[in-house]
């Protein structure tokens, strides 16, 4: 018998989807980028472990107008992947529906898809990320 894709047996979770599951991942505290022309459309590159082939990364670039929310890439990428178990993940946080595109994403940002059949987790951020990148440097 087949498998069903958009099953959520826990036994088949990656550890990193189980994890913001039960207590979800950081979102940026950063400030949000300026979105000029809401209009203007942006290549993002989704990064995604193929759940037939564990371990081989595929990459899908997705185009989408800044000015859409991070829903509805999620809707493009289900499209594509036939399953919802999923969230995204840049530069170490996780990404908000309620959030636009362009607030988080520029031309050619990369994205990775975190789901219940990755195998391997990417490192995350535990911590927002001091606002003074240099706070711990003396003067000369």
């Amino acid at each position: 018998m087949p498998k069903r894709p958009c099953s959520l047996n826990v036994a088949t979770k990656g550890k990193l989807f189980r994890k913001n599951a039960d207590n979800p991942l950081l979102i940026n505290p950063a400030a949000k980028l300026k979105v000029d022309n809401p209009k203007q459309e942006i290549t993002i590159a989704i990064t995604v472990e193929d759940e037939r082939q564990p371990g081989r990364i595929i990459d899908l670039p997705v185009k989408m107008e800044m000015g859409r929310k991070i829903g509805a890439l999620k809707e493009v990428v289900f499209s594509k992947l036939g399953r919802k178990d999923f969230f995204f993940l840049n530069q170490g946080f996780r990404l908000a529906h309620s959030e636009y595109i362009g607030e988080r994403l520029r031309n050619n940002s990369k994205v990775l898809v975190i789901g219940a059949w990755n195998t391997t987790d990417p490192q995350v951020a535990s911590k927002a990320r001091p606002k003074n990148r240099w706070h711990n440097q003396v003067d000369p």
